[in-house]
């Protein structure tokens, strides 16, 4: 769907390059956090299905998190697949549904250990978590069902230094009652040199 280049420069975190496939398009660009967080909302031409690209600069990495919304009212979604990515590198993909308003696991595709842990046997099932390990370094990913809208976000733990402060993510993952966006937007990129980081939105 889009592919979003980033780099870090002066510990501020700046847009490269974002591109698109033919039927989306790009509907605004946000920095927040004095540098430290950027957002970036696309469109799909018919207007129906919104996605929320995040990335964060925290302890020196770059953290993403995607979120897709339909904007249609329907009892069923399609299944969507989604990119794990763990720093800047994709170690697999989730195939998420919603059917009766429930979210469920389609499909968990990697070559890295996984653990599953969701609430399938709940019939009011909105959230899904999936550990990922490898060589001392386990990345977690959620999906959560809030208003029609499955968000995503990957947070990824080494073993050679302390487990990250993910309290103020988790708080805004589950509670943050985002706007709908449509206007123009932009970033002011940097041409020094710095960390790049690509993150790919099917």
């Amino acid at each position: 769907m889009a592919t979003v280049t980033l780099e870090v420069v002066s510990s501020q975190l700046n847009v490269l390059n974002i591109s698109t496939e033919a039927d989306w398009q790009v509907a605004e660009v946000e920095n927040y956090g004095d540098g430290h967080e950027i957002e970036i909302y696309f469109l799909n031409l018919d207007g129906d299905t919104r996605v929320k690209f995040k990335a964060e600069l925290e302890y020196g990495q770059i953290q993403t998190e995607i979120g897709v919304r339909t904007l249609i009212p329907s009892a069923a979604v399609a299944p969507a697949t989604f990119e794990v990515q763990v720093h800047g590198i994709v170690i697999g993909t989730v195939t998420l549904e919603v059917v009766d308003g429930r979210l469920r696991i389609v499909a968990v595709n990697s070559d890295w250990t996984f653990r599953v842990d969701d609430d399938g046997d709940d019939d009011s099932s909105s959230e899904v978590e999936i550990y990922f390990f490898r060589d001392g370094t386990k990345a977690e990913f959620k999906a959560k069902l809030i208003g029609g809208e499955i968000r995503v976000m990957t947070k990824v733990e080494n073993e050679d230094h302390d487990e990250l402060d993910d309290d103020k993510a988790r708080d805004e993952f589950e509670d943050e009652d985002e706007d709908d966006h449509s206007g123009e937007g932009h970033s002011d990129d940097d041409d020094r040199g710095g960390d790049h980081e690509e993150g790919d939105d099917d």
